[in-house]
C-alpha cells in the first residue's frame, strides 16, 4: 500500500508515472533544435540584408570591389569561421571552390555562375558533415567558394571585363550560393527535426 505524503511535504513525480501518450520528449519533437538554431538563419537573412543596401565600389589597381556584393558577406563569412569546425569549412570552401569554378560561364556583362549548383551540393554535404552548424557553415563555405572559385581563379577576365568582384551587390552570385547552401542544409535540417510518432 502506498504511503500518503504528509501536509507540506513535497511530492516528487517521475515520467513514468504518466502514461506514454502523455510524456513530451522533446528529442523526438524536434522543438528544442529548432528553436535552438533559429539564429542561425536570421544571421544570413540580416547579411543579405545588408549586402542589399551597401552600393559603394572601391577600386584598387585597375580592380574593383562591390562593398556589398563581396566585401560584407565575405567579412560575415570570416567572422563566423572562429565559430566553426575549421577543418571540415575548410574541405567544404575548396570542394565549393572546385565547383564554382566549372559552374562559371562568361556573359556579355561578365561572369555568370550557376548558383544553385554548387550551392546545393554545398549544403548537403554541410548539414551530412557538420550537423548542428550546418546552417551557418553552409553560408560561409558557399560565400567563399564563389569568391574563390568564381571571382580569384577568373580575375583576369574580371580585370580585362573593367567589371567588379560582387558587381551585381545584394543579388550577386556571392551572397546568393552563400544563401542557397544556407538554405539547402535548413531545409535538410528541418526535415531531420520532424517530430517522429511512436
Amino acid at each position: 500500500m502506498a504511503k500518503q505524503p504528509k501536509m507540506g511535504q513535497k511530492v516528487s513525480v517521475a515520467p513514468t508515472d504518466f502514461p506514454k501518450s502523455q510524456r513530451c520528449n522533446s528529442e523526438n519533437s524536434g522543438i528544442g533544435p529548432a528553436v535552438e538554431w533559429l539564429h542561425q538563419p536570421t544571421i544570413v537573412a540580416l547579411s543579405v540584408l545588408l549586402s542589399s543596401r551597401v552600393e559603394n565600389i572601391i577600386t584598387f589597381c585597375g580592380l574593383s570591389v562591390h562593398l556589398g556584393g563581396c566585401v560584407v558577406p565575405g567579412l560575415t563569412a570570416l567572422v563566423l569561421l572562429s565559430k566553426l569546425p575549421l577543418k571540415a569549412t575548410l574541405l567544404l570552401i575548396v570542394f565549393g571552390a572546385t565547383v564554382a569554378y566549372l559552374a562559371t560561364y562568361p556573359t556579355d556583362s561578365g561572369l555568370g555562375v550557376l548558383t544553385w549548383v554548387p550551392g546545393s551540393v554545398i549544403g548537403a554535404i554541410a548539414f551530412i558533415v557538420v550537423k548542428r552548424l550546418s546552417v551557418l557553415t553552409a553560408f560561409a563555405s558557399g560565400v567563399f567558394s564563389c569568391i574563390i572559385g568564381a571571382d580569384l581563379l577568373n580575375l583576369h577576365s574580371v580585370y580585362w571585363m573593367h567589371g567588379a568582384i560582387g558587381g551585381g551587390g545584394g543579388m550577386d552570385a556571392i551572397p546568393w550560393m552563400g544563401v542557397i547552401a544556407a538554405a539547402t542544409a535548413a531545409i535538410l535540417q528541418l526535415i531531420d527535426n520532424l517530430p517522429t510518432w511512436q
